[in-house]
C-alpha cells in the first residue's frame, strides 16, 4: 500500500475520513508536528536570506528538518500500529488457547500503538523548543507562520496525548499506565512552559489585543 506521506493532500483527507479504523487521530497529530516543523525551516529560510540574520538559524533549521522527517515516518508507524490492536482484537477465541494467544497479541499490539504517539509528543515538544530560540531570531514576517507552528506543535502534542490516554485505558495495563502517565507528565510540563513563555511573544510581535477584546493565542 502506498505510503500516507507520499499521497496527494485530497487523497490522504479522503484516507483520514474514511470508516477504515487507520490513520486516524494519532497520524493526524503526526501530520501536524510535520507541518509545524516544515514552517519553522521556512521562517528560517525566509530570515536567512537576509544578510542580517544569525547564523544559528540554520542549526536550528536543520533540526528542524530532521523533525520533520521524524514525523512523517510516524505517520506510518502509528497507522500500522493501530492496524495491529485491530487484528489482535479479530482472532479467534473459542478455545482457551486461542483466548490466551488472542490476549498476549491485544496487550501487545496496544504496547506498541500506545509507545508510538509518546514518540509524536516528543517530536511535538522538540518543535516547541525550536520555535523558542527561533521566536526572536526570524523576521518579523514570518513571525505569523512561526505562530502556527507553535499551534500545530501544541495539537500534535495534545493530540497524541488522546491517543496514549485511550490506549491505556483499554490495555488495562497498571504497569504501563504508570509509565506513560510519569512519562507524559514530564513532556506535559515542558511544553506547557514553553507556550506560556511563547503565546505571550507571539500576541505581542502580531499586535494582538492584551485586553481580551480578540481571543489570544
Amino acid at each position: 500500500m502506498e505510503k500516507l506521506s507520499a499521497l496527494s493532500l485530497k487523497k490522504l483527507l479522503g484516507r483520514l475520513s474514511s470508516r477504515e479504523p487507520a490513520p486516524g487521530g494519532g497520524s493526524a497529530s503526526a501530520m501536524a508536528c510535520a507541518m509545524a516543523a516544515s514552517l519553522l525551516v521556512m521562517a528560517a529560510g525566509v530570515t536567512l536570506g537576509k544578510a542580517e540574520a544569525d547564523e544559528s538559524l540554520k542549526i536550528l533549521a536543520g533540526e528542524a528538518g530532521a523533525l520533520k522527517e521524524t514525523s512523517l515516518s510516524l505517520v506510518e508507524e502509528d497507522s500500522a500500529a493501530y492496524l495491529r490492536v485491530v487484528e489482535a482484537y479479530r482472532m479467534p477465541k473459542e478455545t482457551e488457547a486461542e483466548k490466551k494467544a488472542r490476549a498476549l497479541c491485544i496487550r501487545e499490539s496496544l504496547e506498541g500503538a500506545t509507545e508510538v504517539p509518546v514518540r509524536i509528543e516528543e517530536s511535538a515538544l522538540a518543535v516547541l523548543r525550536l520555535a523558542a530560540g527561533m521566536a526572536t531570531l526570524v523576521k518579523a514576517g514570518v513571525v505569523c507562520d512561526l505562530g502556527v507552528g507553535v499551534l500545530l506543535a501544541e495539537t500534535a502534542f495534545k493530540g497524541a496525548m488522546l491517543n496514549v490516554a485511550i490506549n491505556l485505558k483499554s490495555s488495562k495495563n497498571k504497569e504501563l499506565t504508570e509509565k506513560y502517565t510519569a512519562v507524559q507528565e514530564e513532556i506535559f510540563r515542558e511544553a506547557r512552559f514553553i507556550l506560556d513563555e511563547l503565546k505571550p511573544f507571539l500576541n505581542e510581535s502580531l499586535g494582538l489585543p492584551l485586553d481580551g477584546s480578540l481571543v489570544q493565542l
